[in-house]
């Protein structure tokens, strides 16, 4: 895959309301979220019904293997874990969600607080620790 010059993480403040250390909680937040997609990270071969365009050129690509129901699960799965960041207070669904697909990082990024939905692509930057993720 190219690499691009574009940073897709910048420094943010994160924080995870204190209800959200809880299991419980955790299994009903998964249960609101949804992966949408983009196209901006899909390839021609995709799966998602999206325009068979090139993605956005300085957009990591997604494997074409991944199905939307595929990505669903990953992201309620991720939710599950706790493997999330909120960066705005008010907000109802984490603002980042995190986890691997076949050894590799991939984000969730949410598109729209009042529905749930997530975009979702591989991280491209070097990783060394994520603090608190669970695999």
């Amino acid at each position: 895959m190219k690499k691009t010059e574009h940073r897709h993480l910048p420094k943010l403040e994160v924080f995870c309301p204190k209800e959200y250390s809880d299991p419980k909680a955790l299994e009903k937040l998964s249960k609101r979220v949804f992966y949408r997609g983009s196209e901006d990270h899909k390839g021609m071969n995709n799966c998602f019904g999206f325009p068979l365009t090139p993605p956005r050129k300085d957009a990591s690509v997604c494997d074409n293997r991944i199905t939307q129901p595929m990505a669903q699960q990953w992201l309620r799965d991720a939710v599950k874990r706790g493997n999330i960041q909120w960066t705005v207070e008010k907000e109802k669904h984490p603002r980042y969600v995190f986890g691997k697909i076949d050894g590799r990082f991939y984000l969730a990024r949410l598109l729209n607080d009042g529905k749930g939905e997530y975009k979702g692509y591989p991280i491209q930057e070097d990783i060394t620790v994520i603090k608190g993720f669970n695999e």
